[in-house]
C-alpha cells in the first residue's frame, strides 16, 4: 500500500510536522520558565517570557493546522491512486474472469474504507506520533537523562500489547469480512429480485433472512471493535501506571533538590506530551496490524496490470467456422460435434429450447470458455490466437445495458462520433423522436428520463451498428417485448446490411425465417 502514497507529500508532511514539534516544545520550556520566574519576582523578564510564550502558541496551532491539511491530502490522493489501480485492473481482466458485480463493489465499499481509516490514517497518524516521541525524549534526556530512560522503558510498555495480541485482532478481522461480504452480496441479490419479491408476496421472508444476516454481521463487527477495545484499554492501563510512576519520581527530584519548580512543570509537561503518543501509537500498530492480511491480498491482486492494446476493428475477410465442437458443463454435454460455416455478411437464425446451447455457442465464440474438443476459426486463424474477439464481434444481449448518462454517451461508449452518425443510426433503428442533437444529451435513468424496453433494445442494437463491427450478434432481441416491438426490431434486424448476422431468437416469426440464411436447431 505504501507505493499508492505520494513520497513528496510525506517529506512535506514530515518537515511540518518537526516545525510543529519545535514550538510544541517551546511552549512547555516558556511555560517552566515563565513559571520560576513568576516565583522569582522578574516582572520584565516574566512579561517577555508571556509574550514568547504567546507567540509559541499561535505558532503551534498554525503548523499543527498546516499539518492537518497535509494530511488530508496524503490520505485523499492515496485513496484515489488506489481506486484507480483497482478499477485499471478490474477492466483489464478478460469477461470470463469476471466475478459478479456486487464482490467489486464489495471491494470498494468495505475493503478500501478499511484500508483508508486502519492503514492510510494510521500512517500518516503514526508518523506525526514517532516524531513527536522523538522531539518530546530529546527534551527528555537534556533535562534529566535519568528521568528520560525510567519514562521510556515505562510508557513504551503498552506496544507490546499489540504484537502480543496480533494472531486474534486477525481472526477477528477476517471473520468480519468475511460475514460482510456475504451480507453485502445477500443485499444485492435481493434488490435484483426486486419483483419476484413483490410477485410472490415474500417480504416478510425476506426481511426474516436480512434480520438474520445483519445480526450475524453485526455481532461479528461488534466482536472485531471488542477485540480491538481490549487491546486498547490494557494498553491504556498500562500507560497510566506508567505515567503515575514517573510523575513520582519528577516530584523526587524537585525533593532532592535537582529540579526547580518550573522544571517539574517542563517534565511533568513532557511526560503529558510523550504519554499520549505512545498510547495512540499502540492503536495505530493495531490498526495496520489487523489489516495486513487485506492490505496483502490486495497487493496481491493488483500485481502485473497488463496495458490495455489498442484495438481497431478487424474485417471478417470469408467465414467463420465450427468444426466438430464438443462442450460440457457440470458432467452435462451442452454441444456435442457441432460444425457450422457463418459466411461473410450472411444471416444465420439460432433456435432451441432453453438449456439446449445457444448462449453457450455463442460464449464459445466469444472466449468466454475453453472448448473441450474441435475449433473454432475466424477466416483461417483459431479461436484461440486471436487476441481480441470483440475487434470483429458486436453483442446485444437480452438484457439491455442502459448506463444512468446521456443517450449520447451511451451511443459512443464516450468515444469521438460526430452528432451526424449519432442520427443517422437513431432514424435507422426507429428512434426517430431523439435523433437530434437536443434529445442526444438527455439524461437517461436516475435524475433524467427512462426508455422503454423497446427503446433499449433499439439503442442496444444502435450502438452495436454504430461502432460497426464486422459481426453482429443478437442474443434473444425479441425477449420481454410487445407485439408492436417484435415485428418492428424484427424488421430492423432483417433489413440490415452489410453485416454478418448471428441471431438467437425463439420468437422469429415464420414467414421472416424464410430471411435467414440458415437456421440453426439446437
Amino acid at each position: 500500500m505504501k507505493k499508492f502514497i505520494n513520497k513528496k507529500h510525506i517529506i512535506i508532511f514530515t518537515f511540518v510536522i518537526i516545525i510543529t514539534n519545535i514550538f510544541v516544545l517551546a511552549v512547555q520550556f516558556l511555560k517552566g520558565d515563565l513559571l520560576d520566574s513568576a516565583i522569582e519576582d522578574g516582572n520584565n523578564q516574566t512579561l517577555f517570557l508571556g509574550v514568547a510564550l504567546l507567540v509559541a502558541i499561535i505558532l503551534e496551532i498554525v503548523f499543527t493546522y498546516f499539518s492537518f491539511i497535509i494530511e488530508n491530502t496524503i490520505i485523499t490522493s492515496s485513496m484515489k491512486n488506489l481506486k484507480q489501480r483497482l478499477f485499471e485492473k478490474i477492466t483489464s481482466l478478460k469477461y470470463r474472469f469476471f466475478n459478479s458485480p456486487s464482490s467489486y463493489v464489495a471491494k470498494y465499499t468495505n475493503e478500501l474504507s478499511i484500508i483508508e481509516n486502519r492503514y492510510f490514517r494510521s500512517i500518516t497518524l503514526l508518523t506525526t506520533l514517532l516524531l513527536k516521541v522523538l522531539f518530546v525524549s530529546a527534551a527528555l534526556f537534556w533535562l534529566n537523562w535519568q528521568l528520560a530512560i525510567i519514562t521510556l522503558l515505562l510508557l513504551t510498555m503498552p506496544l507490546y500489547v499489540p504484537k502480543l495480541a496480533e494472531k486474534n485482532l486477525k481472526i477477528k478481522q477476517n471473520i468480519y469480512l468475511q460475514s460482510n461480504n456475504k451480507f453485502l452480496g445477500f443485499i444485492s441479490d435481493m434488490f435484483k429480485g426486486f419483483e419476484i419479491i413483490k410477485n410472490y408476496n415474500i417480504e416478510h421472508i425476506v426481511r426474516k433472512n436480512f434480520n438474520k444476516n445483519n445480526d450475524a454481521t453485526t455481532e461479528d463487527y461488534k466482536n472485531n471493535l471488542n477485540k480491538q477495545s481490549q487491546v486498547r484499554t490494557i494498553s491504556m492501563l498500562m500507560s497510566y501506571f506508567s505515567h503515575f510512576i514517573v510523575v513520582a519520581y519528577s516530584i523526587f527530584l524537585v525533593y532532592k533538590g535537582v529540579f526547580s519548580v518550573g522544571e517539574l512543570f517542563i517534565a511533568i509537561g513532557l511526560v503529558d506530551q510523550l504519554s499520549y503518543p505512545i498510547i495512540a501509537t499502540s492503536g495505530c500498530i493495531q490498526n495496520i496490524i489487523s489489516t495486513k492480511s487485506i492490505t496483502d491480498d490486495l497487493n496481491e491482486y493488483l500485481k502485473n496490470i497488463p496495458e490495455l492494446p489498442d484495438f481497431d476493428n478487424q474485417k471478417l475477410e470469408n467465414q467463420i467456422s465450427f468444426d466438430g465442437v464438443y462442450f460440457s458443463h457440470d458432467d452435462k454435454q451442452l454441444i456435442e460435434d457441432f460444425s457450422l460455416e457463418i459466411k461473410k455478411n450472411g444471416r444465420y437464425l439460432i433456435q432451441g429450447d432453453s438449456g439446449s446451447g445457444k448462449t453457450t455457442l455463442i460464449n464459445l465464440l466469444l472466449q468466454y470458455h475453453d472448448l473441450h474438443d474441435g475449433h473454432i476459426y475466424v477466416d483461417d486463424t483459431q479461436i484461440e490466437d486471436i487476441d481480441n474477439i470483440f475487434s470483429y464481434v458486436g453483442l446485444s444481449r437480452q438484457d439491455n445495458i442502459i448506463f444512468e448518462d446521456s443517450v449520447r454517451n451511451n451511443l459512443t461508449l464516450y468515444k469521438d462520433i460526430n452528432d451526424s452518425q449519432l442520427i443517422r443510426v437513431m432514424n435507422k433503428v426507429g428512434l426517430e423522436k431523439y435523433a437530434n442533437k437536443k434529445s442526444l444529451d438527455f439524461l437517461i435513468g436516475q435524475n433524467g428520463f427512462t426508455l422503454s424496453g423497446g427503446e433499449e433494445k433499439r439503442v442496444s442494437i444502435a450502438r452495436a451498428l454504430l461502432h460497426k463491427k464486422s459481426v453482429l450478434i443478437l442474443d434473444e432481441p425479441l425477449a420481454n417485448l410487445d407485439i408492436e416491438n417484435v415485428r418492428k426490431i424484427e424488421n430492423l434486424i432483417l433489413n440490415m446490411e452489410d453485416i454478418t448476422l448471428i441471431v438467437i431468437s425463439h420468437i422469429i416469426s415464420d414467414g421472416n425465417k424464410v430471411k435467414f440464411d440458415k437456421v440453426i436447431s439446437m
